[in-house]
């Protein structure tokens, strides 16, 4: 899976941990969209190893029915997660 920069579509949207940010990368996992809140958290703790060098993680589910859900939904609406979608050509049932 290769990174997408997302820098300039999640900053200033009142998220602190992204406004903060100087880069801001994602990438998806096709079929994933179901994972649990275990898998999530396992997922959260990888990606923290020093091999991949993240410094956590946010997802947004995009589920069969199209409807986005994401761990920082308080912060972007649906119009925001389908630009997410859109710059990472995620498809449906896919977590990103």
């Amino acid at each position: 899976m290769k990174f997408i920069e997302m820098t300039s579509l999640v900053k200033g949207k009142g998220f602190q941990v992204f406004d903060s940010a100087e880069y801001i990368g994602g990438i998806c996992a096709e079929g994933c969209s179901e994972y649990s809140r275990k898998q999530l958290d396992e997922l959260t703790e990888f990606v923290k190893r020093p091999q991949i060098g993240a410094k956590g993680l946010v997802y947004m589910k995009s589920g069969a029915d199209g409807f986005m859900k994401s761990s920082a939904d308080k912060f972007y609406s649906q119009e925001d997660l389908a630009k997410w979608a859109l710059a990472m050509n995620a498809k449906q049932e896919t977590l990103c």
